[in-house]
């Protein structure tokens, strides 16, 4: 069944997604499966997105989203409950926000949005936070030399992720 407690947003909107599966006649040990795998095609859905809007070549994206889907730890995770579809899934909307030409607006608020949640639902994200601050950077000096205060609106967005946690 759904992954253990110690992530409570997957164990939440899993849970929400498996009953919605039950009521349409998904046998319970599958629903848990298949809420990976929506995770996983969503997933799959924004790495063609952003292959397309990087590369301009269709062909080349798809080529691009069928090997990554063909992974093993894509095709092992998009079979079982498994918390890592949903953190590959913000991984990836944060590289959209990021790499995203012309900038999407208000992308360095997005990223602190996405990003707190990505980061409390699996720390290991943290990793990506420098490589997706070099490339805002522009964005974000420009507006911290602008408006210093809004450095506490991106720490507050950033803390949106903890909310799943206060149960604790």
């Amino acid at each position: 069944t759904l992954h253990p407690t110690g992530y409570p947003l997957y164990v939440v909107l899993g849970s929400i997604a498996t009953a919605v599966l039950r009521a349409f006649g998904v046998e319970a040990a599958t629903a848990p499966g298949v809420v990976s795998l929506g995770w996983g095609v969503l997933t799959l859905g924004l790495i063609y997105l952003l292959a397309l809007h990087i590369t301009r070549r269709p062909l080349l994206a798809t080529a691009t989203t069928v090997l990554f889907g063909l992974t093993r730890t894509m095709w092992v995770h998009n079979d079982i409950a498994e918390i890592y579809t949903m953190g590959l899934f913000l991984l990836v909307l944060m590289l959209v926000f990021a790499l995203w030409q012309p900038p999407i607006p208000g992308r360095v608020f997005w990223l602190a949005l996405v990003g707190g949640i990505a980061v409390s639902h699996h720390r290991a994200l943290a990793m990506a936070i420098p490589a997706l601050v070099y490339a805002v950077w522009a964005d974000v000096k420009a507006m911290l030399t602008k408006r210093p205060v809004l450095l506490l609106a991106l720490l507050g967005l950033g803390m949106v992720g903890l909310l799943p946690y206060g149960y604790m």
